[in-house]
């Protein structure tokens, strides 16, 4: 399991109208995709943001699913019609689905891994840190469920 996410910058006097119009058009066809488990359309816009953004954030059951996907012709519409993102990818290290039904904002908070410390046995990291900030990011479609994930980054040495 894994958990992948890119991000588009879009000009500060973009419609982001357009964006939640895309995906409450596109979100139902995701909804069976094999091998995915989550996708959330997201959206960081000015004043609540630093800048306009359109992301993607996606929880794969495995590398096969997301090969599919990016090598397919739904990735090819995204690069067609924004550009071609970098994607972001982290290894999963603990899933939980909540009881809730739908969800309106993901909080991402990013954390280093300090440099001597042991990563065998992870689970969940502890979040002493509080953020006093608005969510980053608004999903832009009702999901099935909340969930959290925690995953790392094996580039940055961060946990996510």
């Amino acid at each position: 399991m894994f958990l992948t996410q890119y991000t588009h910058r879009l000009p500060a006097d973009y419609d982001m109208g357009l964006i939640r119009k895309r995906a409450a058009e596109r979100g139902p066809y995701w909804d069976r995709y094999p091998g995915l488990i989550f996708k959330g359309f997201l959206v960081h816009e000015m004043g609540r943001s630093s800048a306009n953004a359109y992301s993607s954030l996606y929880l794969w059951r495995d590398a096969e699913a997301f090969t599919a996907m990016v090598t397919g012709e739904r990735f090819q519409a995204v690069m067609d019609a924004f550009g071609r993102p970098v994607v972001e990818t982290f290894a999963v290290l603990a899933f939980a689905k909540g009881p809730a039904l739908s969800a309106r904002f993901v909080r991402r908070v990013d954390e280093l891994v300090p440099r001597q410390a042991v990563c065998k046995g992870w689970e969940r990291p502890r979040r002493k840190r509080r953020y006093n900030r608005p969510a980053p990011a608004a999903l832009l479609r009702p999901l099935r469920r909340s969930m959290s994930q925690t995953g790392v980054s094996p580039a940055l040495m961060a946990i996510v």
